[in-house]
């Protein structure tokens, strides 16, 4: 999402100029500019980002796994608590 605008810029100009790969970079974009890819990609990015902090948190040296598990659960428990699954549903 960060740099969205970017990558459309970017297969806009391959489109464009690159001959053989016109239609994949075509392909890419009309993708990317589909409102249920927009939404699909604000989904994940709602689950990645805790899961990122997760995983650096994780990987530290001196972490004991009570407070992994501790971590883990809250990380999980604050997904929950921010997105409502129920709206996936519908």
């Amino acid at each position: 999402m960060k740099h969205y605008s970017a990558i459309c810029v970017a297969l806009e100009a391959i489109y464009v100029e690159a001959g053989d790969m016109a239609p994949d970079a075509g392909g890419i974009l009309l993708t990317l500019r589909k409102a249920s890819t927009l939404q699909f990609l604000a989904v994940l990015r709602h689950f990645l980002q805790p899961l990122a902090t997760l995983s650096k948190t994780l990987q530290s040296s001196n972490l004991n796994i009570v407070t992994a598990m501790s971590v883990a659960t809250a990380t999980v428990a604050s997904i929950r608590d921010d997105f409502d699954m129920s709206e996936i549903a519908e």
